[in-house]
């Protein structure tokens, strides 16, 4: 409130004193009403006046007659409201009649106009005026529309006391909801050329069922000259007019050439004042105070519980310049109607953030093997929390920049954790792009390229030494090479025990000659599984180095003249080493074949004589243990630790 000695009081006098106005009775009321000066009826009010008909007036209980007067429900300065029953009509109404009982003349002439000007006004938010006539004193009344409801005033004062505030417990949205219904009605009644000039919470009427009407036009004037409107024009006003509480400056000066409808505007706006602080816009102990404070009309700051923008709607509405407030009431309405449309918008955004706020906290905690389930559940909250609120509300900056901080917040995260495609899904959504968060996810997709080439590299050599491919050919020519040499050589024995056969020093090369077609055969016969990967290959070269090995041992026995049995002998050795580096580089198992090598080879040294019978015992078993072990439902997967069989998660 601004102090006394901080307005120009003494010019503020001086004008109001050529205006007429007494600023000592000012002193004495200063919520009060100022009427202006009443004026004469002309000749053409007082032929309406004499024309009005004559109510008859009867006693309750009555058939007959017009109306039936009750008592009094309310009363001002110059009129009295009665509750009364219309007769004809069987229904119960309100009457306003002077508080004299034989009024002058411009006190008949402001109650008729009153009732002229509410009758004009046929709008939902204006009260209905039913008939206008006069007593059987000659006394003026009108008979309109009973409201059964509470003032506004006491509304702002009790929020609770609405019939219908205990079901969604809002007290400013059934504020606001009640100024738009009375924009609604200033609206109107500028669209027919009609200057309210005393909006206050006392003059707006809530019914029981919320309806809103606007009471008390006895200070209206026209702002143009229309047929059939019986009010001064404002350009005729002179003086000063209204609730010193809510009034605009231009009303202060008392130049009804400056009233408009920004006049009205003004009004509005002090109502929204009086909604968000409880108070009126103007502030003094005085009366004087009071209208300094109008006259001035400096803005208000309103304290943080105010929402930002319903305030500054107030200081535009309230601007002490006309051309700088809203156009007109329903420019003010639409201001107040967005706002409450956004109003739903702001609680989701309110909401949505403090998701977003868990969920930030909830990323800088989580730890590797946690559970993220979680933290989609947070990040879907807060994402559609701003998705609602930008539906509602297109335009907040603060939806939108919330919803993009969860999609960055949660496409970090999934950089962070390696789950490119995610992050990419999330960072598509972006508009405009984050060139840093852009950067980041490349360079989490070269990462993941270099990691999957490397595990491509894996998962192809895993399949070089997969043993399980081939598997079931090597079983069978192990098989067939195992039963094939054990039933030579004890042919071979059985022949020279007999004396069928003979063995030479060219036996040996023959015999190594048998086994190098023979497994050249094999090779031809099953070379798609052979050589179908590294693993078969390797073993493939390993047995034509064995056909070598032979080769180059029947050779050298040749040279050196050996017997073919001490060359047999030594091939079980060749035998015995050949198994052994296979179980050593290849297949751990198949050192049980070397073991059975290496048993023939014992019992060829200890009883040579029996070295035919312990050739075909090492060739039987030890290739029968190959074949065991190398059959498809026993054979290895490879030769090593197998790397994972899938590519990296969210490559």
């Amino acid at each position: 409130m601004i102090e006394t000695e901080e307005l120009p009081t003494l010019q503020l006098r001086t004008m109001l004193a050529t205006l007429g106005v007494d600023t000592e009775t000012l002193g004495l009321s200063p919520s009060g009403t100022i009427k202006p000066p009443r004026s004469k009826p002309r000749s053409h009010d007082e032929r309406l006046i004499d024309g009005l008909p004559t109510f008859e007036l009867t006693e309750a209980g009555s058939d007959q007659g017009d109306l039936q007067l009750g008592d009094v429900i309310g009363q001002g300065g110059m009129g009295v409201i009665l509750r009364a029953r219309q007769v004809p009509l069987v229904r119960d109404v309100a009457v306003k009649r002077p508080r004299a009982k034989a009024p002058d003349a411009k006190t008949t002439l402001a109650l008729l106009r009153e009732a002229w000007i509410t009758g004009g006004l046929e709008h939902p938010n204006i009260v209905p005026v039913h008939s206008l006539g006069r007593d059987d004193q000659g006394a003026p009344m009108f008979v309109m529309k009973r409201i059964d409801g509470i003032a506004w005033s006491e509304l702002i004062r009790d929020p609770s006391r609405h019939p219908g505030l205990g079901a969604q417990q809002d007290a400013l949205g059934m504020h606001l909801d009640i100024l738009i219904q009375v924009c609604n009605a200033v609206a109107f009644a500028h669209s027919r050329g009609i200057l309210h000039r005393d909006l206050k919470p006392d003059n707006v009427m809530v019914g029981a069922f919320g309806e809103v009407y606007v009471l008390d036009w006895g200070l209206a004037l026209s702002l143009e000259e229309r047929e059939g409107v019986r009010l001064p024009l404002a350009t005729d006003f002179h003086g000063i007019a209204g609730t010193p509480h809510y009034m605009a400056p231009e009303m202060v000066e008392g130049k009804g050439s400056r009233l408009d409808e920004r006049t009205d505007v003004f009004l509005l706006g002090a109502l929204l004042h009086e909604i968000l602080i409880g108070r009126p816009r103007h502030g003094g102990r005085t009366a004087m105070e009071v209208l300094a404070c109008a006259w001035r009309a400096a803005p208000v700051t309103f304290p943080d519980s105010v929402p930002a923008e319903l305030a500054a709607i107030c200081n535009r509405a309230c601007e002490g310049r006309p051309e700088l407030r809203y156009p007109s009431a329903e420019a003010f309405r639409a201001a107040i109607e967005d706002f409450v449309h956004r109003r739903h918008a702001l609680s989701l955004i309110d909401v949505a953030s403090a998701r977003l706020d868990d969920l930030k906290e909830s990323v800088a905690a989580f730890q590797e093997g946690d559970d993220e389930e979680p933290l989609s559940a947070r990040f879907a909250e807060c994402r559609f929390g701003f998705q609602l609120a930008l539906q509602q509300w297109p335009e907040s900056e603060a939806a939108a920049q919330g919803q993009r901080d969860a999609l960055l917040t949660m496409a970090d995260f999934e950089i962070e954790h390696g789950h490119a495609h995610a992050a990419a899904t999330l960072l598509a959504e972006l508009d405009p792009p984050d060139p840093a968060a852009n950067r980041r996810l490349e360079e989490l997709r070269e990462r993941l390229a270099a990691e999957q080439a490397e595990l491509d590299k894996l998962l192809a050599l895993d399949r070089e030494l997969d043993m399980r491919i081939g598997a079931r050919t090597r079983a069978f020519i192990a098989l067939v090479m195992g039963v094939l040499y054990a039933i030579i050589p004890l042919t071979t024995s059985y022949c020279i025990r007999q004396g069928w056969f003979e063995m030479n020093s060219w036996t040996p090369l023959w015999m190594a000659t048998d086994f190098a077609v023979l497994l050249g055969l094999g090779c031809i016969w099953a070379r798609e599984s052979l050589f179908k990967n590294e693993a078969n290959r390797r073993i493939v070269r390993a047995l034509w180095s064995l056909a070598g090995a032979l080769f180059m041992l029947a050779a050298g026995a040749m040279a050196l003249k050996q017997p073919p049995t001490a060359v047999m002998t030594w091939e079980l050795v060749l035998f015995f080493l050949f198994t052994a580096m296979l179980a050593a580089i290849i297949d751990r198992r198949l050192f049980a074949s070397a073991f059975f090598y290496l048993l023939a080879f014992c019992t060829a040294v200890v009883w040579p004589e029996w070295i035919f019978e312990a050739v075909a015992f090492g060739n039987l078993f030890g290739c029968l243990a190959i074949a065991h072990y190398w059959k498809p439902s026993a054979a290895p997967e490879r030769a090593g630790p197998k790397p994972p069989e899938r590519r990296l998660k969210g490559a």
